[in-house]
Parts: C-alpha cells; sequence; structure tokens
C-alpha cells in the first residue's frame, strides 16, 4: 500500500489469489479515519473471491470511519 496524507493505494497486479487475505484486512483495518483509498485492479487479470469478500466487507464499514473508496479498473476481472 502506498500513502500520501490521507490518500491511499492500493494495487493488485496479475492475479490477486497469492495476496495474504489477514494481511489485506489489517492494512484496510489500519486506515485512519477521513481517509480516501483507491484499489487498483487493472493490472490484475484475476481476483480471488475471498479478495473481493473482503473489500466488499471494508466498503461496508468505511463510511463510519469516513473512508471514501474508489475502485479503479475492476469491471474487467473475472470473479
Amino acid at each position: 500500500m502506498i500513502s500520501q496524507d490521507s490518500n491511499y493505494l492500493f494495487r493488485f497486479t496479475k492475479d490477486a489469489s497469492f495476496v495474504n487475505q489477514k494481511e489485506l484486512r489489517r492494512k484496510l483495518r489500519e486506515l485512519p479515519d477521513n481517509s480516501h483509498l483507491m484499489i487498483d485492479g487493472t493490472r490484475a487479470l484475476f481476483i480471488d473471491r475471498d479478495i473481493q469478500e473482503i473489500v466488499d466487507d471494508f466498503r461496508q464499514l468505511a463510511p463510519y470511519k469516513n473512508i471514501v473508496i474508489e475502485l479503479k479498473g475492476w469491471e474487467n476481472i473475472r470473479l
């Protein structure tokens, strides 16, 4: 994850099945309130369903921390 001020970028590369799910959850939980998160899947050809569920769960919780989430390139990814 890359950050600058209150902006964060999480970029998936090629296949997102190798991502450590526990680590992804931890990083998402640690995002500070009032942040902006871009999750970039433009380079990913495949994202594991478990990863998708983690992101979906976080998208439901993010408004409580005033975190804005933007998904980029997810419309072309096989789930």
